[in-house]
């Protein structure tokens, strides 16, 4: 009796492993596929070319509609034309190569600026050890 319930234990626990990691999997592949299309939608004849949050509920937006470009503010309770821009040439988006924008591109980065600054940090420990007479 004994060892069917440590049985059914054990794979009540795997069950629960195994239901978890699907939730996690899915909520991860919902949130990437969320974050694709991006916060605004383009309509038939308006399209958010560009956006600047400026806190937490106010942001700067330049939108086309037609083949005017406008630059509106807008806020929480609220939306303003600041201005109808007269000339506004929109930079077509380069892609970057997968080397440069995945995971090894940024940990190549952040690891020559670490190593920049330990080499500094170094640098300074020397410069201070010899101006106290102590030599290496």
């Amino acid at each position: 009796m004994e060892m069917n319930d440590t049985i059914a234990g054990v794979l009540k626990v795997f069950y629960f492993v195994v239901v978890f990691g699907l939730i996690i999997f899915f909520a991860y592949f919902v949130s990437r596929m969320i974050g694709r299309r991006g916060r605004f939608n383009t309509g038939k004849y308006m399209k958010v070319i560009d956006s600047l949050y400026l806190g937490t509920d106010k942001m700067l937006l330049i939108i086309q509609v037609g083949t005017e470009y406008m630059l509106v503010s807008a806020g929480s309770k609220d939306i303003s034309l600041i201005k109808t821009l007269d000339s506004f040439a929109v930079e077509e988006e380069v892609e970057t190569p997968f080397e440069q924008s995945g995971f090894t591109y940024y940990l190549e980065r952040y690891g020559k600026n670490y190593k920049n600054s330990l080499q500094k940090l170094r640098g300074k420990k020397n410069n201070s050890s010899n101006r106290d007479g102590i030599n290496e």
